[in-house]
């Protein structure tokens, strides 16, 4: 069985996904790596040797663990590269409307719960103490458009065309995440079965020796539809926060609103003309407008 990828990038949902990821690992006795760490960092910290280091440990525990399913929520072109010295893998990339992946970002970053106890995250701190000197939400906007370039390189920059990933939205996810996963698992050669006795039988020994020895005994290759729809229940949007459901803010939260789209509730003439002005090819790039001659009121025509 190839290695299982899945690509992701900061505030495109990954925290979720990785969730999920983790779930199906445990239940199938699959070893998850899953890793944050990426060659750029916010605010050039990836120039400072403590941080330099640490990357460059992040890679060498990429090239030579033992795991069949790994997980990466900062992906660049040099995790694909690492991994692909490997051996042969499958995997998905997501990625999100960048204009939406800026509004998460600001509405995160200036949160307190956003403040990582990680000392090696350093740069949020400083991330955060710069938002919040910002006098109002427009020019705190524009600083986060600086602090994200390093997540939008990494987008702008990945190969899109590799035939062995497939190229996932977190729109999609959002719609329909029984789909989305399906689509993904099945890609990578995870198909969904029919619920069998001897499936369960398998996935439950497994659950037990997790359990008593921390590692299952067994490496199960086809994935249960009703151990996916369990895992997506317990993860669901409205399970992460109290009942509250998709589409409905809660600021502070790490699951704010979830609804795609949000941007046009935030940007102003200023943002969108700074996004436009750095950013704009992005959006034709990723197809998520035509032109650009896109606005706050209506898509480009």
């Amino acid at each position: 069985m190839d290695t299982i990828a899945y690509f992701g990038h900061h505030k495109c949902a990954s925290t979720y996904i990785m969730s999920v990821l983790r779930g199906v690992a445990q239940f199938l006795g699959l070893r998850l790596c899953s890793e944050y760490v990426s060659s750029r960092l916010p605010l050039g910290y990836e120039k400072k040797p403590e941080q330099a280091d640490r990357i460059k440990k992040a890679y060498q525990r990429l090239a030579t663990a033992s795991y069949d399913v790994l997980g990466h929520g900062n992906a660049d072109n040099a995790v694909v590269a690492t991994l692909e010295n490997r051996g042969p893998f499958r995997g998905f990339h997501v990625i999100r409307d960048p204009r939406d992946l800026l509004i998460s970002g600001y509405f995160w970053h200036t949160s307190e719960n956003s403040i990582d106890k990680n000392p090696a995250n350093e740069w949020n701190v400083e991330r955060r103490q710069r938002l919040q000197g910002m006098p109002n939400k427009e020019m705190g906007l524009l600083q986060e458009l600086e602090f994200s370039s390093c997540y939008l390189a990494a987008m702008a920059a990945w190969n899109y065309q590799q035939r062995n990933i497939l190229e996932m939205r977190y729109e999609e996810m959002a719609g329909n995440p029984r789909i989305f996963f399906t689509s993904a698992f099945s890609f990578c050669g995870l198909p969904l079965v029919k619920q069998s006795r001897a499936s369960m039988q398998r996935i439950l020994l497994n659950q037990l020796t997790l359990r008593i020895f921390g590692r299952p005994v067994l490496r199960v290759h086809q994935l249960p539809e009703r151990i996916l729809e369990q895992i997506l229940e317990s993860r669901a949007f409205s399970q992460q926060t109290n009942g509250r459901p998709c589409g409905t803010e809660a600021p502070e939260h790490k699951y704010r609103k979830g609804s795609p789209g949000d941007w046009r509730n935030h940007f102003t003439p200023r943002i969108t003309g700074a996004f436009k002005e750095r950013y704009g090819h992005i959006l034709e790039q990723l197809d998520y407008e035509e032109n650009e001659h896109w606005s706050i009121e209506r898509k480009s025509l």
